[in-house]
């Protein structure tokens, strides 16, 4: 049996809707911390010795010992097309909450209140 294109395209669709909602099942927004040190296991690589064994992975474990230096630990993120925005910002909402100033958190939680307002505001006349 031939399906027409429209047929197609909304088999095509559903599909996708379904590799999405089972993603938003499997994988959450954003993980709980993790040591930095596991960020190679984290990524599923192979052990340590395979890497070393061939340049990109020798570059790449050197990348990870560098972080180690700088950083005590990581969160990973879900990759779709919003993870770059969700990380800054869950980033960014840590470092000025982590902050023990009572005025940042008080100008962060007045602004995201305002903003909140603001969106949530119907333009809507006919009601």
């Amino acid at each position: 049996m031939t399906l027409t294109a429209h047929e197609q395209d909304i088999k095509t669709q559903a599909q996708v809707e379904a590799i999405a909602q089972e993603i938003k099942t499997t994988q959450p927004l954003t993980s709980q911390l993790h040591p930095i040190a596991s960020l190679p296991s984290h990524l599923n690589l192979p052990v340590e010795a395979d890497l070393q064994s061939n340049k990109n992975g020798q570059n790449f474990m050197d990348g990870c010992r560098y972080l180690a230096t700088q950083y005590t630990s990581f969160r990973a993120i879900r990759g779709d097309g919003n993870c770059y925005y969700r990380a800054f910002l869950y980033s960014l909402c840590e470092k000025l909450l982590r902050r023990d100033t009572s005025k940042v958190k008080r100008k962060v939680t007045s602004k995201v209140s305002s903003t909140n307002t603001s969106t949530n505001t119907s333009t809507d006349t006919s009601t």
